[in-house]
């Protein structure tokens, strides 16, 4: 035993406060509240507990943005970093072609990398950080996401409205061109590239045939496209062989 006036008794002191904060967590343990905040003294500084972390980034499902989870689809480990092979990868996924993927790849990743990295050198790695996606964003495009990622419902309704021409529910792919072109700012080649290449991907990704024959991306398709809620669909079904791509760049996969 330690007397309280022995050379030791600090130690004692200690001993005795931790087991004292040791009851306390085992009670919080048996307690139906488990995540109580529970304070406890220990050499006089007060200590919380650790408060509940997500186990990869920190950032719950509810917490992400649309634009975050529109390009998880490219990030299936959720390491947070979307690395150029995972951008090929990604499009192999959605049947597209070798050529078309390799193509693409570098004009994805090397167009976002540097405005989602922290550091002022570009890294060539070109990876592309999930966090800071809507630094990508890029303008001459619809709105449809704020500046921080989130959806605009309302103006993504007023754009698709304005250009649905007949209110069929879905955009031919000369309406397409025509809501790209519309939406172009004044010297802004850039924009305009950026906004092209997207708007023909989602075209040539998930165009379907209407009852009348014509191509159509319907607007279900495009809001799947825009949450990222649409990526795992394609993917599962051009795996399973369900839906089959005609050409490189044909409009299509189209269910046979």
């Amino acid at each position: 035993l330690i007397r309280e006036n022995s050379p030791n008794s600090e130690v004692g002191g200690k001993w005795e406060a931790f087991q004292a904060l040791r009851g306390v967590a085992v009670a919080n343990t048996q307690s139906p509240n488990r995540m109580s905040k529970t304070t406890a003294l220990l050499d006089g500084a007060e200590v919380q507990p650790e408060e509940a972390t997500h186990p990869d980034d920190g950032t719950s499902e509810e917490e992400k943005t649309t634009l975050q989870r529109h390009i998880e689809f490219w990030d299936p480990k959720g390491t947070g970093v979307i690395w150029p092979r995972d951008v090929y990868a990604g499009f192999r996924r959605l049947g597209f072609s070798r050529a078309f993927s390799t193509a693409i790849t570098p004009i994805i990743s090397g167009g976002l990398s540097f405005n989602t990295q922290t550091s002022k050198i570009p890294d060539p790695r070109l990876p592309v950080y999930v966090e800071r996606i809507h630094l990508g964003i890029h303008t001459s495009d619809t709105g449809s996401y704020d500046a921080k990622g989130h959806f605009d419902s309302k103006r993504f309704d007023e754009v698709f409205a304005q250009y649905d021409i007949g209110n069929k529910g879905g955009l031919t792919q000369e309406e397409v061109k025509a809501l790209t072109r519309g939406q172009r700012e004044p010297k802004d080649p850039k924009g305009w590239t950026g906004s092209w290449i997207e708007w023909n991907i989602s075209f040539h990704l998930a165009a379907r045939e209407s009852p009348d024959g014509k191509l159509l991306l319907y607007k279900e398709d495009l809001l799947g496209i825009m949450d990222g809620t649409l990526f795992p669909k394609i993917s599962k079904e051009v795996a399973e062989g369900t839906w089959v791509r005609h050409g490189h760049l044909s409009p299509g996969l189209r269910r046979p």
